[in-house]
Formats: C-alpha cells, structure tokens, sequence
C-alpha cells in the first residue's frame, strides 16, 4: 500500500452520502457529510478496523495543527500506523486536493506537522460506529424571563 493507491482509491470514492432536510448524511452511520469523523470512520469500514485508526485531538491539546485552529479540532484515519487518510480535507474542507499523506516521507512530514500537529496529541476515538441520539426525556426549556428558584442569583 502506497499514499497513492490511498489517494487513488478515496479520491472519487463512491461516498455512501444521501441529501436530508438537515444537508447531507452517511447512510451507514448518520452522520453529517460536514463531520471528519464521518470520513474518517468510512475509511475504517472500507479498509477493516484491524488496519485502520482513528484518531483526532481538540485544539487546545494541539494548538500546532493548522486544522484545529481553524475548525477546534479534527479526525481523521490513521492506515497501517503510517498513512494520514483524510478525505474531509478535500471533500468538506477544500484546503487540499491531497487526501493521504505517508508520515514515513521526510516530503510529507512538513505538512503532515502543519496540518495536524505533532503526533503524540492524535488520541483513538472511542465508541465509534455508534451515532449520537438525542436524550430520551426533553431537555427543559429555561427562558431568559422565567421568575428565578429561591436561592438562586
């Protein structure tokens, strides 16, 4: 496997992504087509869960990621340990044409590092494949005229 059959395979990927009234979705997670995550756990399902990680980090535990900065903190594969798989970045982000990155090349280091920070802060995510549901009671609804409860300020 090469940072180019990578790029070659995801690039005109097939995303399974469908149009909702909330934009577009993953059919097979439900998540939103903006969402690295979504991406990034896509390219799990496709390469196996025993070849892929996926990992991210927030922005103030990696301020060096250009990414972060810009968007609070980002996801994205991590193939075979070594190649950075991250279609968001094109598909969402715009910021690139390139979508894998091989941190094994001292040409890709740089921006590797640019974009996504110093590699100690990428963390796995946990409880992936599990979309997000609403609570099951309403949340209440305070309103910002509502008399105040005894003790409060």
């Amino acid at each position: 496997m090469t940072k180019e059959s990578l790029q070659r395979q995801f690039e005109k990927f097939p995303w399974p992504i469908v149009e909702s009234d909330n934009g577009g979705i993953f059919t097979d997670s439900g998540r939103s087509a903006c969402e690295c995550t979504a991406y990034a756990e896509h390219v799990r399902k496709v390469l196996g869960a025993e070849r892929v990680a996926v990992v991210g980090f927030f922005e103030s535990e990696n301020p060096g990621s250009e990414v972060a900065r810009d968007c609070g903190g980002h996801d994205f594969a991590l193939v075979d340990g070594r190649f950075v798989v991250d279609p968001w970045l094109r598909e969402v982000d715009g910021r690139s044409q390139a979508i894998a990155f091989d941190t094994a090349l001292e040409s890709d280091r740089e921006t590797i590092t640019r974009l996504y920070g110093r590699r100690e802060t990428w963390k796995p995510l946990k409880g992936l494949g599990q979309v997000q549901q609403a609570p099951a009671a309403p949340l209440p609804i305070v309103r910002a005229d509502a008399p105040k409860a005894r003790g409060s300020r």
